[in-house]
C-alpha cells in the first residue's frame, strides 16, 4: 500500500484496527513471563483465530504478532539471533488471515532501552539498527504497512519512524502511537504537544488551526466527527467548572440536533 492509498483510505471516514491482543492471548493460556512471539509460534491456532475474529468483527487493519520481537526485547529470551526468521513466520500469520479482507500492519514497539538523546545510555545508532531490522524483516514478508506503537518516549518515536521510513525507502505508510500521561508528558521525555512539530517534519499529517479563530476548539473537533458521519458522538468534560464553556457547548449539541444532516446523531 503506497502512502496515497492509506491517506486515501483514512479520509474516507474511520478505519477500525484491533486491539488487546495481548490480554486475549493471556486469556486464551498464554503464561506471564514468557515470550509471547514465540508462545503464538508455538500456538498459532489462537493468533489466528483471535484475528480471524477482529476482522469479523469489522477490523479493517490487524496488527501482526510482533510487539516484542526485536533484537532488544528477544535478547531477554535468547532470541535476539532469530529476528528475521520469527518476524517472517508472525507476519505470515495476519498475512494468511487478511488475504483480500483486510490489511496486515507490521507492528513494532519499544525496545526497553533508552537511547542517549533521550537521557539513556544506548547510542541512537544501535536504536535506530535494531528498529530498522525489525521494519526491513516484516517488509520482506509483505505487509501493508507499518505501526509504531506505544512509545514512550518522544525521541525513540522519531528513530523508529526514521528506521522505518529508511527501511522501506520512505514509500510505505506509517502509523505511530504514544503513551502519555494525564498532563501530556511522555513517560521519558517530553510531552505529546512538543512531538507534533517533530512527527510533522518526519511526514505525520497534523491539521493545525490558528489560537484567534470564531469557532471554539470542540466545534471544529464536533465538525471533523460529523464528517464522519457516526452513529454517535460522545462528548467528554462537556460540563466542567467554566460556566461559559458549559452553555457553549449545549448551544453546540442544539444546533446540531436541528441540523438535518446531524439531528440523528
Amino acid at each position: 500500500m503506497t502512502k496515497d492509498e492509506f491517506q486515501k483510505m483514512v479520509s474516507g471516514g474511520p478505519v477500525i484496527l484491533d486491539g488487546a491482543t495481548g490480554t486475549n492471548l493471556f486469556a486464551a493460556g498464554m503464561p506471564h513471563g514468557v515470550s509471547t512471539e514465540q508462545w503464538v509460534l508455538e500456538n498459532p491456532e489462537v493468533i489466528q483465530k483471535l484475528q480471524r475474529d477482529y476482522i469479523e468483527a469489522g477490523s479493517q487493519i490487524i496488527y501482526t504478532p510482533t510487539f516484542g520481537a526485536n533484537r532488544a526485547v528477544l535478547s531477554r529470551f535468547g532470541l535476539q539471533d532469530h529476528v528475521r526468521d520469527m518476524n517472517l513466520r508472525l507476519a505470515e500469520f495476519s498475512l494468511s488471515v487478511s488475504a483480500g479482507k483486510a490489511l496486515a500492519a507490521g507492528d513494532i514497539s519499544p525496545t526497553g532501552k533508552l537511547s542517549v538523546s533521550a537521557g539513556g545510555d544506548t547510542p541512537d545508532e544501535q536504536i535506530f539498527e535494531i528498529y530498522r531490522e525489525q521494519a526491513a524483516a516484516l517488509l520482506e514478508a509483505g505487509v501493508d504497512l507499518i505501526v509504531v506503537e506505544s512509545m514512550m518516549s518522544v525521541t525513540e518515536t522519531m528513530i523508529a519512524c526514521d528506521a522505518v521510513n529508511d527501511a522501506a525507502g520512505g514509500k510505505i505508510p506509517v502509523i505511530a502511537s504514544m503513551l502519555s500521561g494525564t498532563d501530556g508528558h511522555t513517560y521519558y521525555d517530553g510531552t505529546v504537544y512538543e512531538a507534533l512539530p517533530v512527527l510533522e517534519s518526519a511526514g505525520i499529517s497534523v491539521e493545525r488551526y490558528p489560537s484567534r479563530k470564531d469557532e471554539p476548539d470542540t466545534a471544529i473537533a464536533l465538525s471533523a466527527a460529523f464528517s464522519y458521519h457516526p452513529s454517535e458522538v460522545v462528548i467528554f468534560g462537556a460540563t466542567g467548572t467554566r460556566q461559559d464553556h458549559f452553555i457553549a457547548n449545549l448551544a453546540m449539541l442544539g444546533r446540531a440536533a436541528e441540523d438535518p444532516e446531524t439531528a440523528g446523531i
